[in-house]
């Protein structure tokens, strides 16, 4: 069947925590929640599973393409830390850019893929392909046709490209404002296996409302803050310029660090090769 082994979470993506060893394979050091002990994980076996994105179709084009368009998507993602470091910003493009591979990348994470599951068979099916549909010119009438012919525990790696699509234009329209933020005291920024947090993103009448912040750590240096500049609330992250990097201070690395330590599914990636490290109770 020309099996493929895929991951969840990006190679390239996964190398801005990463070091390489005197035979220039590449390794993260982990932290499997739950154990005493980091220990360190190749890169290219970390979170590879089989076929997991195959679409449903006998053409081996057809079956490949989420993967093949992730693929793509990774070439372009050194470029945004290199243009981080020169410039102290992110270019539109670039931002567009990170948008559409923090979103792959959300896609791609058992957790949130469990929840789309959930609700194509859930009773708010209808209400949920709608929304992601919302940009479509058709508004859904071709991908809904599509979802008659499979069976419901196929129709998941299908509509996973249209929430993609539709978060990341909800993501990059001129609503929202970025921070990026350089860690603190070269402290690192971690990542996990489900490394990109949305907060108060989904209530009765949208999956993306005013209220919602998302942090992703973009490598071991950058993280980026994202919410709604029409939530009027106090937030200590607000008062940075949009899309410029900003410095960390101890409570805010803190805090982020925090969340992404209660994000993760299995694994917390440091940001610092710790080896066989005993971690405090």
């Amino acid at each position: 069947m020309n099996d493929q082994g895929q991951h969840r979470i990006s190679q390239t993506y996964l190398k801005q925590f990463g070091f390489q060893d005197i035979n220039n394979k590449w390794w993260i050091s982990t932290w499997k929640i739950g154990e005493e002990f980091t220990s360190y994980q190749s890169i290219k076996k970390f979170s590879k599973e089989l076929n997991i994105f195959d679409l449903p179709s006998k053409n081996i084009k057809t079956r490949r393409a989420f993967e093949d368009f992730s693929g793509t998507l990774e070439t372009h993602y050194p470029l945004i830390i290199k243009e981080i470091k020169l410039n102290g910003q992110l270019s539109q493009k670039a931002l567009a850019i990170l948008a559409q591979f923090k979103i792959n990348l959300l896609c791609r994470t058992v957790r949130f893929r469990d929840l789309i599951d959930h609700l194509l068979k859930s009773e708010k099916r209808d209400f949920f392909l709608k929304e992601i549909t919302y940009y479509h010119q058709d508004k859904g009438k071709q991908l809904i046709e599509s979802l008659k012919k499979i069976r419901i525990e196929y129709q998941l790696n299908l509509v996973i490209f249209s929430v993609w699509y539709y978060f990341v234009n909800t993501l990059t329209s001129s609503n929202f404002d970025y921070v990026i933020l350089k860690d603190f005291d070269n402290r690192g920024w971690a990542t996990t296996d489900n490394p990109v947090i949305i907060k108060n993103n989904i209530n009765e009448s949208t999956l993306f409302s005013k209220e919602t912040e998302i942090y992703f750590p973009i490598s071991k240096d950058y993280c980026i803050y994202i919410d709604h500049r029409d939530y009027n609330r106090s937030n200590s992250l607000r008062g940075a310029n949009n899309a410029e990097l900003a410095e960390a201070d101890d409570t805010i690395h803190d805090k982020i660090m925090d969340l992404i330590g209660r994000n993760a599914s299995k694994y917390v990636i440091n940001p610092a090769d710790l080896g066989r490290y005993k971690l405090s109770k």
